[in-house]
This record gives structure tokens, C-alpha cells and sequence, in this order.
């Protein structure tokens, strides 16, 4: 269905729910709402202003006593090879992936071409932002120009019956951007010709991914819409691109009309045993959008949908993760599956929202578990936002 056909679609079911709460809602509903937002007040205003200040940080970074951020520092300050990085595998043939849930061993044995150029962009970033040699910096162009030329992850197998081959490129897409984010004000001018080239494949690559709607499985609309969004949002911020950027804004106003009152998803509280990580799921990628959009100028914190903001969001996954019990009052009563309690990765954006607020629910729930580290979504994210305790007099 094209773009078109899908407005139309979308307008005609829209006007059908004029005046109905969000309650209740269908996945068709829930996308005719995400395709129908009004975002035309929404813009890129500075393509150079990554997810959190380099610069600023750099410097705080550089006045820390803070042992964990000095242990940090000393890991990233001898460097990383840009050799290894460059000789990793490139995805440029027709991917092909198990489910995740259907045959989790399969899939932890094919992706590790992912999980590697993952952990590779990450690494490179925090070694730019602790040294500031450029070589780093040169480093993730010189990866990502040979990702581009190749035509990486282009190809991607989907269907309503095989979707993990598209969840899976989400969040390699969203490595790679948010990385280039992170020190593309280090080569802007030196790699302009190069960075070009990157810009269109990551164009053409986002596109074609957010392109497919998901329908009519939740995809369309849950939490993997906010993964899209976040590659969306990254990508248009660099390339000044209206459609992506505000793709992703569309997607973090859908999340707040399909919040019910008291803020939890229905799409992820669905989800029975995994009801609770999933709501939690969904709010780590909304922080990111938000903390985006809050360096293009935009209170995203402070928006509300039929008065619903991302606070009452992320309130309920908080609450639920330090008391899982409280998913009962949803209907769910499966002994709820924890994934954040043996892996970090699920809690790293607790440190921009605790940057941002200081709440005492984060702070118990980071409490012995720093530093925390997601190899997709923005990576070393304590060494970015953990407050540099400790300061020596200036």
C-alpha cells in the first residue's frame, strides 16, 4: 500500500473515531492516529546537536573524581582499534532471521554481525568523546562509508509471518546513527564528501525500513515504532530531513494518545508474563526521542496528549519494576519475566531521566548497578549523564 493509499485509508478510519477516547483501540486505530498527527510545528533546528552536549561533557568529564567515570575514562582513553572495526562482516546480502521467541538459540547464533558492529560503534563514539583526537571520530565515517557503499541491511526478508529480520535492523540502524551523532561535529567539514555518501544510504535505509507498517500485528504501534522513531529521528536531525524527523515526533505523540490515564500501554501490558518489561521497554526508547527532541529545542517532556506526558509513562514502568506486582491491576497475573535484573542494558535510560529529574525511584533501581551500558541505544550512557560527583575547586 502506498503512501497515498495509506493517508486515505487512515483518514477515513480517523474520522470513523472522531470523539473516542483511546481506550479499547485496534492496531488500524492506533496507526491511523500515528499517520494522521498534526506535526507540521515540529522541525530540525540544529542538525549537529546530538542526544546529549559533547562538549559540555567532555569538559565536566575532564574535572571528575568519581571512580566509576575515571575506571570509564581509563577504558576508553587508551583508545580502540579502528582495524578491527573495519574488518568486521557487512551485512550486504538478503537477511534472513529466526524469531527471537521461536528459536532464541538460532537467533543469538545469527546475529552476531549486529551485536559486533553494535558494540564497535559504541565503543568508537565514547573513545571520541574521552580523547578528542578525531581519530575515532574518522574512524566511525570510515565504517559507516564502507557499510554505505556496500548497501548494508538493505536487503531484509519481511513478511506478516517473519518479522525478525526488520525488528533486528531497528536497532543496528539506530547504533550507527546515534554513534555518527555523537562526533559528527568533529568531521563535518573535514569528511563533508564522505559523510554525503553516508547521509543517502542512511536516507534510502530509513525509508525503506519505516516504509513497512507493521500491520496488522501491534508492531505497527508499539514498541518497535518507538525503536523506528528512534533511527528516524536521529537520521532526520543529521540530514535535516522534515519526513523522518517528524515520523519520529508522530510516533512519540501516538505513545502518549494510546497511554490510558494513568500512563501504562495497552500494547505492552498485553504481553501477559513480559507485561511488565515491556512497558518499561517502550518508555527507554520515549526517554531518547524525548531527550532529541529537547536538543532541537522542543519541551518534549512537557507535551501532553489528552493530558497524558511522558512522566505518567514512565511512572508506571518504574513502579512496576521496583513492585512487578502492580501489573494486576492490569489483569495480569503471570509471574512476570525480568530481563532488566540480570541485564543493564534495559535500565541505562534511567541515567539521562535521572540526569534530568533526580528521582529517587531511578536512583533505587540503579543503586550497585552502574555502570550501565546499551551496545544500540546510545551506548556507555552513564559515562554521558551520570553526574561527575566530586568536584575539585576550580
Amino acid at each position: 500500500m502506498g503512501l497515498r493509499a495509506i493517508t486515505s485509508w487512515a483518514a477515513a478510519l480517523w474520522f470513523s473515531m472522531m470523539g473516542q477516547h483511546a481506550a479499547g483501540f485496534t492496531a488500524e486505530e492506533a496507526f491511523a492516529n500515528f499517520v494522521l498527527q498534526d506535526v507540521s510545528g515540529y522541525s530540525v533546528t540544529d542538525p549537529l546537536a546530538g542526544y546529549f552536549d559533547v562538549a559540555a561533557r567532555r569538559d565536566r568529564l575532564s574535572r571528575t573524581r568519581d571512580p566509576l567515570l575515571l575506571d570509564r575514562i581509563d577504558r576508553h582513553g587508551i583508545g580502540h582499534s579502528c582495524q578491527s572495526a573495519l574488518t568486521l562482516p557487512i551485512p550486504d546480502h538478503r537477511i534472513i532471521l529466526p524469531g527471537f521467541y521461536v528459536d532464541n538459540a538460532s537467533w543469538r547464533r545469527m546475529v552476531g554481525v549486529f551485536l559486533g558492529f553494535e558494540d564497535a560503534m559504541s565503543a568508537l563514539a565514547a573513545a571520541e568523546v574521552i580523547n578528542n583526537d578525531g581519530y575515532h571520530a574518522d574512524c566511525i565515517v570510515d565504517v559507516l562509508l564502507q557499510w554505505a557503499r556496500a548497501g548494508a541491511m538493505m536487503d531484509f526478508d519481511y513478511s506478516t509471518d517473519h518479522r525478525q529480520a526488520w525488528y533486528t535492523t531497528e536497532s543496528t540502524i539506530f547504533s550507527a546513527s546515534l554513534a555518527l551523532m555523537v562526533v559528527r561535529p568533529q568531521v563535518a567539514e573535514s569528511r563533508a564528501g564522505d559523510l554525503a555518501e553516508i547521509d543517502a544510504w542512511f536516507l534510502s535505509l530509513a525509508r525503506r525500513h519505516s516504509a513497512i507498517s507493521g500491520l496488522p500485528a501491534t508492531s505497527c504501534c508499539n514498541n518497535h515504532l518507538y525503536r523506528r522513531a528512534v533511527y528516524a529521528m536521529s537520521i532526520g536531525i543529521m540530514t535535516e530531513d522534515e519526513g523522518l524527523f517528524q515520523y519520529a515526533v508522530r510516533a512519540y505523540l501516538g505513545a502518549l494518545w494510546q497511554a490510558e490515564d494513568d500512563g501504562h500501554l495497552p500494547f505492552e501490558i498485553i504481553r501477559g508474563r513480559r507485561a511488565v518489561h515491556y512497558q518499561n521497554f517502550a518508555v527507554m526508547y520515549l526517554v531518547m526521542i524525548a531527550e532529541m527532541m529537547e536538543r532541537q529545542g522542543i519541551e518534549a517532556y512537557e507535551i501532553e496528549v489528552d493530558g497524558v506526558g511522558l512522566q505518567r509513562l514512565i511512572d508506571v514502568a518504574l513502579d512496576m519494576l521496583l513492585d512487578p506486582a502492580l501489573v494486576q491491576k492490569y489483569g495480569v497475573f503471570d509471574e512476570q519475566i525480568l530481563p532488566h535484573e540480570r541485564d543493564g542494558q534495559f535500565l541505562a535510560w534511567l541515567e539521562p531521566y535521572f540526569a534530568r529529574t533526580g528521582d529517587p525511584r531511578a536512583a533505587a533501581l540503579m543503586e550497585g548497578r552502574r555502570p550501565f551500558y546499551n551496545r544500540s541505544l546510545g551506548g556507555y550512557l552513564s559515562l554521558y549523564f551520570m553526574a561527575p560527583s566530586d568536584l575539585p575547586p576550580s
